[in-house]
């Protein structure tokens, strides 16, 4: 898959401002963040190949990268090998939210030298680079497990990338180019492999756009369920068949939509209640309860659920 990846105008613009970036002559820290499944990992090694091509960069830190995971990172050992045994190299620290409060604190002090060493006895070249799936407002505002301080030191550049919610109109090229990434034609000798030119599909990628939370990771599992219902329906079969094709895109929808995709509560608001401090305290609390009644019937069926779910005795919310 080539740079047809980042052809909707939102990627792009973040892909070519993340290969500006990793170049930065200051060495400073880039975070890359989006929603799972956005492409942050294949873009930073996109980027990474676009430099190595250009030999005209001499920066030593573009020479060769890594990706660690940064919930591994589990002492202060681990961290120092880290940095010893990558000298001039890019090292990317994946999902840096899940990296635990010691192992942040330890990494804080290694980025706040200003003389090039990262806390090592030797200066390095090294270019430091997080990601993190979690909502930009929530690391910046310590409403995930990253720490406020590491977040200051890290964030001097940042490259968002956007899910399909925020463009979904290239959809079916990403779809495109995700069947190619998965190189069926490797594995497949008949014309199982080709792409699939269906509008019953393409329809269904363009319903669906907004709702593939899973990014695209959701992209490649329709693409293996594609490719494998056409070796169960086709047998002996040798050219496409429209009406396979079609049937392939019903049992698609009902397997993707029905069993594989994963479910997410949408309803933000109910974990949020807002005071109106125009009431008194009675009045505050009694919306309160009706407000957890309510939205807890939503989400778990039944009162008898939300009151096993919360602890309390059979008919506590009777009166709510």
């Amino acid at each position: 898959m080539e740079n047809t990846f980042f052809k909707g105008k939102i990627r792009n613009e973040a892909f070519e401002k993340l290969k500006i970036f990793m170049a930065n002559p200051g060495r400073f820290c880039v975070i890359v963040v989006g929603k799972r499944g956005t492409g942050k990992k294949f873009a930073i090694e996109k980027a990474f190949e676009s430099h190595k091509r250009n030999m005209q960069n001499s920066a030593l830190c573009l020479s060769e990268i890594i990706f660690v995971s940064s919930s591994e990172v589990q002492s202060e050992d681990m961290l120092s090998k880290i940095f010893h045994n990558n000298i001039s190299k890019t090292v990317v620290f994946e999902d840096i939210e899940e990296m635990s409060e010691n192992i942040q604190n330890l990494l804080f002090k290694a980025l706040e030298t200003d003389n090039g060493k990262l806390g090592l006895e030797l200066k390095v070249d090294i270019r430091v680079i997080f990601t993190s799936s979690v909502d930009i407002e929530n690391l910046r505002t310590e409403r995930s497990s990253l720490r406020g301080r590491l977040w200051e030191r890290i964030s001097q550049l940042i490259v968002e990338f956007p899910s399909f919610s925020d463009e979904k109109d290239n959809i079916v090229t990403d779809f495109k180019n995700t069947w190619n990434k998965m190189k069926f034609k490797n594995i497949d000798v008949s014309f199982h492999h080709i792409f699939p030119n269906n509008t019953k599909l393409q329809a269904f990628l363009e319903y669906n756009a907004s709702k593939f939370q899973g990014g695209f990771r959701d992209l490649d599992k329709i693409a293996i369920l594609y490719f494998n219902y056409r070796i169960l329906f086709y047998k002996d079969k040798m050219k496409i068949d429209e009406n396979i094709e079609n049937e392939i895109v019903e049992r698609i929808k009902l397997d993707f939509l029905g069993k594989i995709q994963l479910q997410t509560d949408d309803d933000k608001s109910f974990n949020i209640f807002e005071i109106d401090w125009s009431l008194d305290w009675k009045d505050i609390l009694k919306r309160f309860k009706k407000e957890i009644k309510n939205l807890g019937k939503k989400k778990f069926k039944t009162i008898s659920k939300l009151e096993e779910k919360l602890g309390l005795g059979k008919g506590t919310t009777k009166n709510w």
